[in-house]
């Protein structure tokens, strides 16, 4: 998938709209990595067949993804903001690494426990491993690997683990 094309639309095409399903009235306002979680989250869901017909999760999942840059992007771009004076609050609501995933996880009704971790997919995996099944945690999680590093390419990979 083109991920790039994802941040020029601020209508999501066909393809993108029967992965996610409803259009989160966000979209226009999401940042690139938000866009990207929503769609690999949906498509791995999709695939694992864990959404109810309402388009949300039946039962208690959880989300961990790795991450090398983090928000970085977004942050690079809120600076400008700042310099040419005009701080932009609707990049600001990006600046941490795990709204992407609270994106996903608000919009699929994950309730587990949902994080980012800096590092790769092992990490990723070792982390929801051990929500599994302890008190507070999920009986299903998804864990693997979003980046959107600046001016690179992406990567937006998940898998589940129960």
């Amino acid at each position: 998938m083109k991920w790039e094309g994802l941040a020029c639309a601020d209508v999501p095409g066909e393809e993108i709209a029967g992965i996610i399903g409803a259009v989160p009235k966000r979209w226009g306002r999401m940042d690139l990595a938000s866009r990207v979680a929503l769609v690999a989250v949906g498509r791995l869901l999709r695939r694992e067949s864990l959404l109810g017909p309402d388009g949300r999760v039946t039962g208690r999942i959880g989300l961990v993804a790795a991450t090398g840059h983090g928000c970085l992007a977004v942050d690079l771009a809120f600076c400008r903001t700042v310099e040419e004076g005009r701080a932009s609050p609707m990049l600001f609501g990006y600046t941490l690494a795990n709204i992407p995933l609270a994106e996903a996880a608000s919009h699929y009704g994950l309730t587990g426990p949902v994080y980012a971790v800096y590092g790769g997919a092992d990490a990723a995996r070792d982390q929801a491993a051990l929500w599994l099944g302890c008190e507070g945690g999920a009986g299903t999680m998804i864990y693997g690997e979003l980046d959107v590093p600046p001016g690179g390419a992406i990567k937006a990979e998940f898998e589940v683990i129960r």
